[in-house]
């Protein structure tokens, strides 16, 4: 009876003994006591590592050599990897550089190739700045153009920048053409046009008796002298299911979806005169 008693004690103490010692090593300060005894023993291990790697240098220099080597193949490796994406990165910027800057040749006229230096957050879609001026032939009123299709027009120029106007800023007006036919309008960019509705603009003083059809392609008509005739501009789209309205019984207004993409643009180009 009492040996019972004695081992039901003993197993009753050893079960607190681990209990308690659970507790001291999961506590946060019998994790930091823990570590810190448990530190002596790591480090003694690293170094203990280490004299072993070193002892079979001593024995194996080639060894040395190749662990060097791999060392060596591992950074080339990361370096080529570095390389790689900035190649696959300034390849996307070409192509998109590429794309924005096709026109087709007009005679008489001289493309200018430009940069984008600023846009104002508050008038994105309005107005950028570019980085040529009156210095690269640049005036004001000259036609500018992305991908192929026009963005815009000048309004100011300094000697080496020029501020331009987006087709969606009602300030630029010019003459345009519906295509295959000799009805002509002057384009505005359409009020309450922003980053959340759809980009669209006005097409003013159409005749009457057009008769658009969906998609309708829309050029520039070249009357004024300030740019060639023949630049797309953009394609006629329906507004509450009509495709023109007619105002006062004089005139007609269409509207118009822009061909260029003005929202990611980084180069423009710009066509001044020939000397």
């Amino acid at each position: 009876m009492i040996q019972l008693e004695a081992r039901k004690l003993a197993f009753f103490l050893c079960a607190t003994m681990l209990l308690l010692a659970l507790v001291f090593v999961f506590s946060n300060s019998g994790s930091k006591s823990s570590l810190a005894i448990a530190m002596p023993f790591l480090k003694g291990q690293r170094n203990a590592e280490a004299t072993v790697t070193n002892a079979a240098y001593l024995f194996n220099p080639q060894q040395a050599e190749l662990d060097e080597q791999v060392k060596k193949l591992q950074q080339e490796l990361l370096d080529l990897e570095l390389r790689i994406g900035t190649m696959k990165a300034l390849h996307t910027e070409n192509a998109r550089l590429r794309a924005e800057l096709r026109l087709r040749p007009f005679p008489g006229w001289q493309p200018v190739r430009a940069e984008i230096l600023l846009r104002d957050p508050a008038f994105w879609d309005y107005s950028f700045v570019v980085d040529k001026g009156s210095s690269d032939g640049i005036a004001p009123g000259a036609i500018v153009t992305v991908g192929g299709a026009v963005a815009g027009r000048v309004r100011e120029v300094n000697r080496h920048s020029a501020r331009v106007d987006t087709i969606l800023a009602p300030t630029c007006q010019f003459s345009v053409v519906l295509d295959g036919s000799d009805h002509t309008g002057i384009i505005r960019g359409a009020r309450g046009t922003n980053g959340k509705s759809d980009y669209r603009c006005e097409i003013n003083f159409l005749p009457l008796d057009i008769d658009p059809i969906p998609d309708h392609l829309v050029m520039t008509s070249g009357l004024g002298g300030t740019m060639p005739g023949g630049i797309p501009v953009g394609t006629i789209v329906p507004v509450n299911g009509l495709l023109k309205t007619d105002i006062d019984h004089a005139r007609s207004m269409a509207f118009l979806l822009p061909r260029a993409n003005l929202q990611k643009i980084n180069f423009v180009t710009i066509l001044v005169r020939n000397p």
